[in-house]
């Protein structure tokens, strides 16, 4: 039977995420970010109040979902079930990522056309 409540506490969270990458551009703390703003104390109040729910709520959600997936299926069958989902092969990509290994230069793309008409947006 599916635990709805598990189901709230995740979207709820990652909602949770949205204005604390938003608030990130607006931090008092010079962390080097994607974007920048002036500094604001509400906002970088906002990320140290968030910081430390989020992320341990996520991975508390994770083994909870997994501990009620084990009583339903054999270990084999829930590891096969999680190795032939389409997010398994996107993991995979995320974790080979060649420019976050440095093996990509990404001034090898300064004068793509891609990047030129991304960036002009």
């Amino acid at each position: 039977m599916r635990k709805y409540f598990i189901d709230n506490l995740r979207w709820l969270d990652i909602l949770m995420l949205i204005p604390y990458h938003v608030a990130m551009a607006w931090n008092t703390w010079d962390e080097p970010n994607y974007i920048r703003f002036r500094s604001s104390r509400p906002a970088a109040s906002l990320i140290v109040f968030l910081s430390p729910f989020f992320m341990p709520l996520l991975f508390l959600l994770a083994g909870t979902s997994t501990c009620y997936a084990l009583k339903k299926r054999t270990p084999a069958q829930y590891i096969c079930e999680r190795a032939s989902s389409p997010y398994s092969s996107l993991s995979y990509v995320n974790l080979n990522d060649p420019m976050e290994k440095g093996r990509v230069d990404i001034s090898e793309y300064a004068n793509s056309r891609f990047i030129a008409c991304f960036w002009s947006l």
